[in-house]
């Protein structure tokens, strides 16, 4: 009888590490074979949808946990997020300000060599937010530039479009503003 209830044990075991394989590979592929319009968008669906109350998704680390960001990304927006002594958000990086002025417009401005740029519009009260992503394991958010300059801080510089600074293979004058 115990070696009964081993056996069945077991193969309800080994079910279980069949499904979260098969489950875990679905979402991968998934990712995989998301275009960089589909990621941005996907992105900023969630993070719009949580962020019903201005910081509540930053508080909750969806920059960082997010399959559709780099990890240079997530860092970033963690040094350059403004908030009070009291917890609130004064500058969410992602959004380009405290919160959204519109329904967010998606346009893709280019797409080669792993690296794509899409410019939002209707998001901050400045201007159209200009996000760019890398194909690393599937598209994913690498950075954000705010109309009126301010972005996630990558390392301990901050990339402005006031200082002419760019991703590497654009330029600054290729930056619509």
């Amino acid at each position: 009888m115990l070696s009964r209830r081993s056996a069945i044990g077991g193969g309800v075991a080994l079910a279980l590490v069949a499904l979260i394989t098969l489950t875990s590979g679905a979402l991968l592929y998934s990712r995989l074979t998301t275009s960089a319009e589909e990621a941005v968008k996907r992105f900023y669906d969630r993070w719009l949808a949580v962020n019903v109350e201005p910081g509540a998704a930053l508080a909750q680390a969806l920059h960082a946990r997010s399959t559709y960001t780099t990890d240079t990304f997530g860092s970033s927006v963690d040094r350059s997020a403004l908030m009070t002594p009291e917890g609130e958000v004064q500058f969410d990086p992602v959004l380009c300000g405290r919160e959204v002025h519109g329904t967010p417009g998606f346009n893709q401005v280019y797409e080669e060599d792993g690296r794509a740029r899409f410019i939002l519009t209707n998001l901050a009260a400045d201007g159209p937010v200009n996000v760019y992503l890398v194909k690393e394991r599937g598209w994913r958010i690498d950075e954000v530039d705010c109309p009126d300059g301010r972005a996630p801080e990558r390392g301990s510089e901050s990339v402005s479009l006031e200082s002419g600074s760019a991703p590497a293979g654009t330029s600054s004058a290729s930056i619509v503003g």
